[in-house]
């Protein structure tokens, strides 16, 4: 098969192919490297975070195109006391989480792995004691305060063999009505880092979604475009994605 033969072949199978799909990843929270300082009455405490989360990548390897956390649950693994002197806020510990409520949108990876994810709207359940000096101990039903939105900016992808890490930073503001009267605020401000196993892919796969066929094609024909490179594409193992990838390409999509 000569080049405009192989050219022909790939512009035709790019007419009537659609676009990639998205891979789901699950996440799971590094307790060791996940935390959140809570803020209340003008005093803090830290506590470890647990959770998990879903991550959908186009495609699911690199180089990534579009990634989007469509679940994130997180708990505070070791609860937190803020003691003021006059009233002590106290949750147990995995006594709180905060969670999506609404998921915001797709955000593009840029050529540092980082992506925008906008449109966010987080919840938050559990219980926290409230002591005050005077008086008997009341419970907050966090359940009750209002969601509140938060743009994820730079959300970090790292890979390493077949781990994939995310890294973003949550900055969250909850305003909540006090037992004994008036209102504050809890800020909770905090590093989140999910790990995840990229799925096993096959050559030809180049999309990534178990399965080699028409749906590969645009993301090989980019790749082609621009130089990058995936060992899903590299058909003829040389190392590089280039058009003698095209032709065992073409046949692998023939089912040859």
């Amino acid at each position: 098969m000569n080049r405009v033969s192989v050219l022909f072949s790939a512009a035709i199978l790019i007419f009537y192919s659609n676009v990639a799909l998205a891979q789901t990843i699950d996440l799971t929270v590094d307790q060791s490297n996940s935390f959140v300082t809570i803020f209340a009455l003008g005093e803090a405490e830290v506590s470890s975070l647990t959770g998990v989360s879903t991550l959908e990548l186009t495609p699911a390897s690199e180089p990534f195109d579009l990634a989007h956390v469509a679940t994130l649950d997180l708990s505070m693994a070791d609860g937190f006391i803020i003691d003021t002197g006059l009233v002590d806020i106290i949750v147990e510990p995995d006594g709180a989480s905060v969670f999506f409520t609404e998921v915001g949108d797709v955000g593009t990876v840029d050529g540092n792995n980082q992506f925008d994810q906008f449109g966010n709207i987080f919840g938050i359940a559990g219980e926290a004691v409230v002591d005050p000096l005077i008086g008997p101990p009341d419970v907050i039903d966090l359940g009750t305060v209002k969601p509140v939105q938060f743009d994820i900016m730079g959300a970090q992808l790292e890979v390493s063999g077949s781990t994939i890490t995310l890294t973003t930073d949550v900055v969250l503001n909850f305003e909540f009505e006090l037992p004994i009267g008036g209102s504050a605020t809890m800020t909770l401000d905090g590093v989140v880092v999910l790990n995840g196993e990229l799925p096993a892919g096959v050559i030809g796969d180049v999309n990534c979604d178990g399965m080699v066929d028409l749906l590969d094609v645009s993301p090989f024909v980019q790749l082609l475009a621009s130089g990058g490179f995936s060992d899903k594409a590299d058909i003829n193992a040389d190392g590089v994605v280039d058009l003698l990838d095209v032709s065992p390409f073409v046949a692998l999509l023939a089912g040859g």
